[in-house]
């Protein structure tokens, strides 16, 4: 009987602490994505490294492309070695990775970028969609159907 009464005991004991426990712990709480407020980060950022003689120029494509509101889903990196400036990184889509040249280029002249920044989102042709657009670019104007 005494051991009956331990083991009851112990039973009660345990049944106890497991309820407190399940008590005590809080709601998740859910928030909407509205609900948060994300840091403001610059786009594009400077190399380090960069010699003195560019670095007016990367400074330049940098505020530029921090400036454009259509670039903010990518993060640029700039540099630039005797007034050739080339970016790297990553952009939303193959527009904002052609947008980034195009901001580039009106700093320092067509010609002078080096664009390999990689969009996150790739578009995939086939084999026979690549040869078909191949062929319509090498194709004469009056032949086009408009």
């Amino acid at each position: 009987m005494n051991s009956s009464l331990k083991y009851s005991l112990a039973a009660l004991i345990a049944a106890g602490s497991l309820a407190a426990g399940a008590a005590i712990q809080p709601a998740p709480t859910y928030r909407a994505e509205s609900d948060y407020t994300f840091a403001k980060e610059p786009v594009a950022s400077a190399m380090g490294g960069t010699r003195e003689e560019d670095a007016g120029l990367v400074n330049q494509v940098v505020e530029a492309l921090n400036q454009d509101g259509s670039l903010k889903l990518g993060k640029v990196t700039v540099s630039a070695e005797k007034g050739l400036v080339t970016l790297t990184g990553s952009a939303a889509t193959a527009a904002d990775v052609r947008r980034a040249s195009e901001i580039a280029a009106t700093k320092v002249g067509d010609g002078n970028v080096v664009n390999v920044i990689q969009p996150a989102r790739i578009q995939y042709q086939s084999a026979q969609e690549q040869e078909s657009l191949r062929k319509l670019a090498q194709m004469p104007d009056e032949q086009l159907v408009r």
